[in-house]
């Protein structure tokens, strides 16, 4: 168990995706900066229900996984507006949590193990296949790494970080790509976003 100040989001963060955020809120402002000084991650949950930002008498309930978030850059563009990437790491479970007076969630976690490396079988090769193709039209097109959905090199024949990406590139529900992310199982979870996949 660790415990994690936690940033709720309506579509989440998955392992080795990344998170553009613009923090303007004071308790987010306050996470963020502690987290670069002390050069730590944080954790990021989808919310269950109510609203990314605060709002005065609004509940926030959070889903039971989530994933850590590894801070690549901040930038200050004014004295209370901040630009973060940050990059995904390992998933966790979400434990004990509690919300301090300003609205920041800080919980207990268990950290989840890294999914294993598992070949894409034969059925599913069209998910591979259509990723590739859309990552080609991005080189084509002169498309800055910098937006791409990931960094680093591609695993196309990788079922959970084939499954991962498609979580962040469908327009999916939170409540979707919750269900998707329970499937302990790489292959099951690629066959679920896959299903997914063949209606759009």
């Amino acid at each position: 168990m660790i415990d994690l100040p936690l940033f709720p989001l309506s579509q989440g963060l998955l392992p080795q995706g990344l998170l553009h955020l613009q923090i303007f809120e004071v308790r987010y402002l306050t996470l963020i900066r502690q987290c670069q000084q002390q050069s730590t991650p944080f954790g990021v949950v989808m919310l269950a229900s109510g609203q990314e930002v605060r709002q005065a008498g609004a509940q926030e309930r959070l889903m039971n996984q989530g994933c850590v978030a590894h801070l690549l850059e901040v930038e200050a563009l004014q004295p209370n507006l901040l630009r973060v990437l940050c990059q995904g790491g390992a998933r966790f479970r979400l434990g004990e949590h509690v919300q301090a007076p300003n609205g920041l969630w800080r919980a207990e976690v268990t950290l989840l193990p890294d999914d294993p490396h598992v070949p894409v079988p034969a059925a599913l090769h069209f998910a591979a296949q259509r990723l590739e193709q859309l990552s080609a039209q991005w080189h084509e097109r002169g498309m800055d790494a910098a937006q791409w959905p990931w960094r680093g090199e591609a695993a196309f024949d990788d079922c959970a970080w084939l499954a991962h990406r498609w979580l962040e590139l469908l327009p999916l529900s939170p409540a979707q790509k919750h269900s998707a992310l329970l499937e302990a199982d790489p292959v099951q979870r690629l066959q679920r976003v896959a299903a997914w996949l063949k209606t759009f």
